[in-house]
């Protein structure tokens, strides 16, 4: 009889244990609001400053994996991409209108940190890196040449670069294993230190995170 009443107990533990142990895996995906920090090119055309205005509103979304190996520190694996567009008519005289796609890619090694504020419940991380950045800028105009119009590339710009980033935020735990959180995060361009140079590509945003924590 204490035998059995010995197991259960131990059995009990387990349970307890095992269902507020710290979880040793992460991997999460978001999708959120980005906005770029160069500031506006200076030009004379005011339509041309709203069209750059424009792409400095970004889509934001990633995908990143940590692994924990205490219960506050562990490394990872983080990729974030950021994409604009921007479609002004009337840009220039002759011209019917101008439309412009960027986007950036990023990719890079990250070391995580989190605190469960309630076990399996509420948990603040944060996490920071250094990584490749790639950007991508492509810009068309189209004319109107009688009822027809014709499209002409204007321009294509890529660019390689390293950036470091950080972020910080909240997930709450639906169940044991899915949570949904915010985040604020911050991607600064290295190779282009000076935030107030029109082609830095720095930015900052916030997220709607999903995570699988196990």
């Amino acid at each position: 009889m204490k035998s059995k009443i010995l197991f259960l107990t131990l059995l009990l533990f387990l349970s307890i244990f095992s269902a507020n142990a710290t979880p040793k895996l992460r991997l999460g995906a978001q999708v959120g609001y980005g906005y770029g920090l160069a500031p506006i090119v200076e030009t004379d055309n005011l339509i041309m400053e709203n069209h750059f205005k424009k792409l400095k509103h970004k889509l934001n979304f990633g995908a990143d994996f940590s692994y924990y190996f205490t219960k506050y520190i562990g490394v990872g694996i983080k990729y974030n991409g950021s994409v604009s567009h921007a479609v002004t008519d009337d840009v220039f005289k002759g011209y019917h209108q101008l439309s412009e796609l960027a986007d950036i890619h990023y990719f890079a090694p990250l070391i995580a940190t989190q605190y469960f504020i309630v076990p399996r419940k509420h948990c603040i991380f944060a996490n920071v890196g250094a990584g490749y950045l790639m950007y991508n800028n492509k810009a068309l105009i189209v004319r109107k040449v009688g009822n027809y119009f014709e499209k002409e590339e204007v321009k294509n710009i890529t660019k390689n670069s390293a950036a470091f980033f950080a972020e910080i935020g909240y997930d709450f735990l639906v169940t044991k294993y899915f949570a949904i959180g915010l985040q604020i995060s911050a991607l600064i361009e290295l190779t282009n230190v000076k935030l107030n140079e029109p082609e830095n590509l720095s930015q900052i945003g916030v997220s709607l995170g999903f995570r699988f924590y196990k």
